[in-house]
């Protein structure tokens, strides 16, 4: 058995339930209301669980792809616009600032924000910038 669902209930009780197709024909002649009810519930839950993690793997898919392009791109602007996308998309939200720290001005400045064409600066002693001073 999986050591990953070693101890969910669900999954022992299905894993127990399929071991044969003869074994799972005899167990479900005999079973009760209560233990359809079960068996429902942990059929349920695990398609739930798969279609959460279908999601998360779609969405790390994007963010590798995503990596790979900013990481060839020897464009800042495009990286960093892909940047502001990718989160979007995968966080499922409308917009997104990707800030950049100059060192020589010792603010943060926002290159890129998504449904925004200006430009924020920031000091790093100000605001939520300078909260570790």
């Amino acid at each position: 058995m999986n050591n990953l669902y070693a101890d969910n209930d669900n999954f022992v009780f299905l894993t127990d339930l399929f071991k044969s197709q003869d074994l799972f024909l005899q167990e479900i002649s005999y079973f009760d209301k209560e233990k359809f009810v079960k068996m429902f519930n942990a059929v349920q839950t695990l398609r739930e669980d798969h279609t959460g993690l279908k999601e998360m793997m779609f969405k790390l898919r994007r963010i590798i792809k995503a990596t790979i392009t900013i990481s060839t791109s020897l464009m800042i602007d495009e990286a960093i616009s892909r940047i502001v996308e990718e989160t979007c998309e995968c966080l499922d939200c409308d917009r997104a600032t990707t800030f950049i720290y100059d060192n020589m001005r010792e603010e943060l400045w926002s290159k890129a924000a998504k449904g925004s064409d200006a430009t924020i600066r920031v000091p790093v002693n100000k605001g939520i910038v300078g909260i570790f001073d």
